[in-house]
């Protein structure tokens, strides 16, 4: 998982009338000007990035200071919406979640675990016979970081509708 940090900015203030130039110790991912100012040069990964910047004068003092950037995921994963259905009595129920995540996707949650089940890609379906009415079932959903998400959706089953069909008429 990466980050874009093209905002990225820190100015380092410093003074020496012998100034001879200021550097980092990490030039892969950071680049620092000769006034002082930090930027990074890639996107990065959640990491947390230790720097060490050195100002030197032409006749070798040195000032060091050390710090961090810490790259962090906060961001908790985004649901594509799936509508509330409905369903007839003695229907499969199966509703496909989506959500993403840079991260990537880690579980997913159902409150309701003695009537629906969910799948690691999330499928829920029911796992015994509804009855009519309404069901709100909560979806949770972690990413690799442990940000979670949550929504509600409703079943409602409606009442057996159909009438019987003979088979067979009797003559």
């Amino acid at each position: 998982f990466f980050i874009d940090l093209s905002s990225l900015f820190i100015e380092f203030n410093f003074s020496d009338d012998y100034f001879q130039n200021i550097t980092i110790n990490d030039t892969t991912n950071f680049h620092i000007n000769s006034t002082g100012n930090l930027s990074n040069l890639t996107s990065l990964a959640v990491n947390e990035y230790w720097l060490n910047v050195t100002v030197n004068d032409t006749s070798g003092n040195l000032n060091e200071t050390l710090f961090n950037v810490n790259v962090s995921d906060n961001l908790a994963p985004t649901f594509e919406t799936a509508d509330n259905i409905t369903i007839q009595f003695n229907t499969l129920v199966e509703v496909d979640w989506n959500a993403t995540d840079p991260s990537g996707i880690s579980n997913w949650t159902i409150n309701e675990t003695t009537t629906f089940n969910i799948s690691s890609t999330g499928l829920v379906q029911n796992i015994t016979a509804l009855s009519p009415g309404s069901y709100f079932i909560n979806i949770s959903v972690n990413d690799t970081y442990d940000n979670t998400n949550i929504t509600v959706f409703r079943v409602t089953v409606s009442a057996d509708m159909v009438a019987p069909v003979w088979d067979e008429i009797p003559e």
